[in-house]
């Protein structure tokens, strides 16, 4: 890299600039190092823009090479946590060497070595397109924070732990504690288990029962483009809904009204009829919200929303979640339906939604993503009216008229999903209209009664959401019921195959015990078969994606280290054992899923869907 030596006048206009392109990417990294700016760089000299850093060795290149290939799985991790900055270098290599799906956080505890770093590298280039997280200084909750915006990965997000990079021992001390927290706050026990191993049965049941309505009625990308440039206003369930429902009537059919199921019911109370609900949770938790006339309204929601919430609606637009496999794998037969937006919290989505049909600018109410001073969640009239938290459990974060509001961690990881989702449409005028609520970075500030001014002429929303729902005439039933029907065939295989190897599990086991002479020539027989059914397993898993959502039984339990009650058992017992458990959940997954599919196929071909003309009017 090429030496300069510049006036200090010019070095910090230099300086400024650049953390300019750094706080657009991450403004609260470039707020911690900016103090420490003023000395020259005590490492060498400043890096010149356009001009390439020298590429690492081929031992460097080698050696993190090899680190991403040694891990317990062959696919490479989704998160890799880097403990220290060092001299960027190695950051450098497994950003090259990473997928571009893989997300690298980096930890630096010595904001002062970072500073001298940013002197001397243009670090804000590998950080510009969000591939590498920075979290600077010795801030646990940040780091943690840092972690689960990081979480919104497609699939379970596997972690790994980059700790090559030399270290002081109060540095060491800190990235510990760090990832103990990390663990402590997601309830991990081991990082590579995500949420699809948690969540992935509710989600395939769900998306299950609710096929046939999935196929019968469009996607979200049946409405894109549906309102080039129209106004849209978000109506979420928080505390200040209730200030913005003194207006929103007068001016409600001037926007596309868009609102999430918990505010449903205060919003109708209000007068005002939603053109478009949105729902995107799977928990039954849901069902309370929709307990109200919804014959005559759409739904966008997620295909592993809460099934029963679904036939309430006059019709649907169905979307999938990245990280769902089953709902991509709909998605497959006929138009495909589209993506919906996963940022934490359905106002979120229904933001995406307003995007995605054109809408600009796009309003929220009632988006608070915080508490009252006195605990209260949301607003009266939802399912959640009178409850409170405990303030004294709550954080504090700017707020929007206030220079505090009371929040939860997991509602700050919110605030920072949708400040990166307004960053990344630049072309979108965002406006948060609340009394209260927390500050999102990015979003105009605006008071209720202002939303005249962003009003449109009256149109009708409704009308055109509904001639985009009739447009759609597909018939699906027969070609998915027969993919279903070759899904099934391959489960009873899986069935039989794996309660064959939990029998010679438990048979490898008795012999084991008690051996005899030549006892050996029965075991590798045994084993030999085994393994033939493990090969089949695998091949399984790889064909389809109900197949291996089938096969996701807890298989760490077969890599756990030794319980206090199996410290009596033998390496080759325990090993059977716990094998024999492995096939027999195995065996009962892909039991439970096969009867799934054949009530989802029974259905199919009864005409279960039913036609549109047939759906509640």
């Amino acid at each position: 890299m090429r030496s300069t030596s510049r006036p200090p006048a010019e070095r910090a206009r230099g300086h400024q600039a650049r953390l300019a392109r750094l706080a657009r990417t991450d403004p609260a990294c470039a707020e911690r190092i900016r103090p420490y700016l003023t000395a020259p760089p005590a490492g060498g000299p400043e890096p010149v823009e356009g001009v390439p850093l020298p590429p690492a060795t081929e031992p460097l290149n080698s050696a993190v090479r090899d680190w991403v290939r040694e891990g317990d799985t062959p696919a490479p991790p989704d998160i890799v946590i880097v403990l220290g900055t060092g001299e960027w270098c190695e950051i450098a290599c497994l950003r090259d060497q990473l997928p571009a799906e893989s997300r690298i956080l980096v930890l630096e505890w010595d904001v002062e070595h970072l500073a001298d770093l940013f002197r001397r590298r243009l670090i804000e280039r590998d950080l510009a397109d969000g591939r590498v997280r920075l979290v600077p200084g010795a801030d646990t909750e940040a780091v943690v924070e840092a972690y689960q915006a990081l979480l919104n990965l497609p699939a379970a997000p596997s972690t790994r732990v980059f700790d090559r990079i030399p270290a002081a021992a109060r540095a060491r001390e800190f990235y510990t504690g760090a990832l103990q927290q990390i663990c402590s706050k997601m309830n991990l026990s081991l990082f590579n288990l995500g949420t699809l191993v948690y969540l992935g049965p509710l989600w395939q049941f769900n998306t299950l029962q609710n096929l046939p309505l999935l196929l019968a009625n469009p996607g979200v990308d049946a409405l894109r483009g549906a309102f080039p440039q129209k106004p849209a206003v978000v109506v979420a369930a928080g505390p200040s809904l209730e200030d913005a429902l003194q207006t929103l009537p007068r001016v409600c059919k001037q926007f596309v009204v868009i609102c999430t199921g918990t505010a449903l019911k205060p919003l109708r109370r209000a007068g005002v009829e939603p053109d478009l609900v949105v729902s995107v949770d799977a928990s039954h938790k849901t069902g309370p919200q929709f307990e109200t006339a919804c014959e005559h309204l759409y739904l966008a929601c997620s295909s592993l929303a809460f099934p029963p919430v679904l036939p309430k609606f006059k019709g649907l637009f169905s979307g999938y979640h990245s990280s769902n496999p089953v709902g991509a794998w709909v998605s497959r037969f006929g138009t495909p339906k589209g993506l919906i937006a996963a940022c934490g919290t359905v106002t979120a989505s229904a933001m995406d939604l307003a995007v995605k049909m054109g809408c600009n600018p796009v309003l929220t109410v009632g988006m608070d993503l915080s508490f009252s001073d006195d605990g209260t969640t949301h607003a009266n009239g939802t399912i959640y009216e009178g409850r409170r938290l405990d303030p004294t459990q709550l954080r504090a974060v700017p707020g929007n008229y206030q220079d505090d509001v009371l929040t939860t961690s997991q509602f700050h990881c919110y605030i920072r999903l949708i400040e990166q989702y307004v960053q990344k449409h630049p072309r979108t005028r965002f406006v948060n209209l609340t009394t209260r609520g927390a500050r999102i970075a990015g979003m105009e500030l605006a008071r209720p009664a202002s939303i005249v001014e962003y009003a449109a002429g009256p149109f009708d929303a409704y009308g055109v959401i509904a001639r985009r729902h009739a447009a759609f005439d597909e018939d699906l039933g027969c070609e998915v019921a027969a993919e279903i029907d070759a899904v099934i065939e391959q489960l009873e295989d899986i069935i039989r195959d794996s309660r064959r190897a939990a029998m010679l599990c438990n048979r490898l086991m008795m012999l084991f015990q008690r051996p005899c002479p030549g006892d050996e020539v029965q075991a590798a027989e045994w084993l030999q078969a085994l393994h033939a059914i493990d090969r089949r397993l695998v091949e399984a898993d790889r064909s389809s994606c109900l197949l291996e959502m089938s096969l996701r039984p807890a298989t760490f339990n077969v890599q756990m280290k030794r319980q206090q009650h199996e410290e009596r058992l033998c390496d080759s017992i325990l090993a059977h054992r716990r094998f024999r458990t492995l096939y027999e959940q195995i065996a009962g997954a892909a039991s439970w899923t096969r009867d799934l599919l054949q009530k989802a196929g029974r259905r199919l071909r009864a005409g279960a869907s039913r036609p549109k003309e047939a759906q509640p009017a």
